[in-house]
């Protein structure tokens, strides 16, 4: 199973962002402030309303010496996830509104969501589509644009995010529960316990 850990965090992105603004605005439909991965089809239009986008660049990573990260046993074939490079990853948020009081009211929401970890300045998100690996993401800057931007008639707040999750790989090993040795003619048998 391959599975992409760029992808993974911005799915993470995502749907952290969509629950505490469902929660946020629990008075409203959820899904009523949409976030979503990628931009909107360019061939319909700017879309008005309230919504947040998430992009991110190409990722890089820095590889390493493995590192067993993680074990499994299921049906006598242990699973080892080891950790081999450092996958980098920088994540745009966009939040756009049609008045600028509708954008003000989600910036603390979307950059407290990167900033649990306040001594650090960042947050841990989970990847549950990726081994349930941890995420690091932070804030590394802001800016606004007004309807007179490269946009018009919207009002957006841009995060700058940088994301960084170890890179895993597994591999299967079969359990070995007795193994006979014969050893100067004579049988020694090792077992698990």
């Amino acid at each position: 199973m391959s599975i992409n850990p760029a992808k993974a965090i911005r799915d993470a992105v995502v749907s952290t962002l969509q629950t505490l603004v469902d929660g946020y605005f629990s008075a409203l439909p959820d899904g009523t402030v949409l976030v979503r991965d990628g931009w909107p089809d360019a061939r319909a239009g700017i879309p008005s309303g309230t919504y947040i986008v998430i992009t991110s660049g190409a990722a890089s990573s820095e590889s390493h010496a493995p590192v067993p990260y993680s074990s499994t046993t299921a049906a006598g074939v242990v699973t080892q996830l080891y950790d081999i490079a450092n996958l980098n990853l920088n994540v745009q948020v966009d939040v756009f509104a049609d008045h600028p009081d509708q954008r003000d009211a989600l910036v603390p929401i979307v950059r407290g969501a990167f900033c649990t970890l306040p001594l650090a300045g960042s947050a841990e998100l989970t990847l549950s589509g990726y081994h349930n690996a941890q995420a690091t993401v932070k804030v590394t800057g802001e800016s606004d644009d007004d309807p007179a931007g490269p946009i018009p008639g919207r009002w957006r707040h841009t995060f700058e995010v940088a994301a960084r999750v170890d890179v895993l790989v597994s591999h299967d090993w079969y359990a070995l529960n007795r193994l006979d040795l014969s050893l100067n003619g004579d049988i020694l048998t090792l077992e698990s316990v």
